[in-house]
């Protein structure tokens, strides 16, 4: 779709995350990160999680996710580096 990214250092341009465009009561400011590749099922990252809170003594609702692939606008990354 085109949708005009709302992160202001993108000053409109068309294309966004997917996590610029969710609606999503839980969503907060990031407090770890998850570097994902394709070949895993949904469940083993829910149950990685569930294991990373369970073993840092944290809430499950207190922990915010980063996940790359849909925290990070694939299409403009791909226009940054064919610029160089």
């Amino acid at each position: 779709a085109n949708v005009v990214c709302p992160r202001p250092e993108s000053a409109g341009a068309v294309g966004t995350a997917y996590v610029d465009v969710a609606e999503d009561e839980h969503a907060g400011r990031a407090t770890c990160m998850l570097s994902y590749t394709w070949q895993y099922e949904v469940h083993m990252i829910v149950d990685a999680l569930k294991a990373y809170c369970r073993r840092s003594g944290l809430s499950e609702d207190a922990v915010r996710v980063w996940i790359c692939a849909l925290c990070v606008n694939q299409w403009r990354g791909k226009k940054a580096l064919a610029r160089g």
